[in-house]
């Protein structure tokens, strides 16, 4: 029955761990699912009507905003992007998503995006990455320590490759020289 259906779909959307969001096209909220409330604070009333960009990480606006165009020129394309959007708390959550352009079918009118957090994965990978740059320097320490130089050309090399690793920030911080 279309009772059944209409339940069906709802709780779908409802319990989605994904943010489902449509957008007029001047890219106004008109839609967003509760997960939205879960993953940014923001109630249903705080983002309907909301010029979605008012969210958006400044670095990401110039691609996002190209990607929108892109999307309403070109209905029958998906386009993906990764944007960081800011949480009712203030920080930056990382998405990646989906978008479509529905604004000509009668029944949603609007650019569908279908929008996963991947806030926790992006610190993982990025503490793995510091994680294998760091055993990479105390290897390459460790190597230095076994040829036999002075001791001042030792403390000399072993100085220069710890300031040229970047994510250890010691040229920024100059906590070392």
């Amino acid at each position: 029955s279309e009772h059944r259906a209409d339940a069906y779909y709802r709780s779908l959307i409802e319990r989605s761990a994904d943010v489902v969001v449509v957008l007029d096209r001047g890219a106004r909220v008109k839609f967003v699912s509760p997960s939205s409330g879960r993953t940014l604070g923001y109630t249903d009333d705080e983002l309907i009507g909301l010029e979605a960009f008012a969210v958006v990480h400044p670095e990401d606006m110039n691609q996002l905003l190209e990607a929108f165009q892109f999307c309403i020129e070109n209905p029958n394309e998906l386009v993906a992007a990764e944007m960081r959007l800011r949480s009712k708390r203030g920080e930056w959550r990382s998405f990646e998503g989906v978008a479509q352009n529905l604004l000509e079918d009668p029944v949603v009118e609007g650019v569908v995006l279908n929008a996963r957090d991947i806030t926790a994965r992006l610190r993982v990978r990025d503490a793995l990455r510091a994680s294998v740059e760091y055993n990479e320097a105390i290897s390459s320490l460790l190597r230095l320590a076994l040829e036999d130089l002075p001791l001042d050309t030792l403390l000399q090399r072993s100085l220069e490759h710890l300031v040229s690793i970047p994510r250890l920030g010691l040229r920024e911080s100059g906590s070392i020289l």
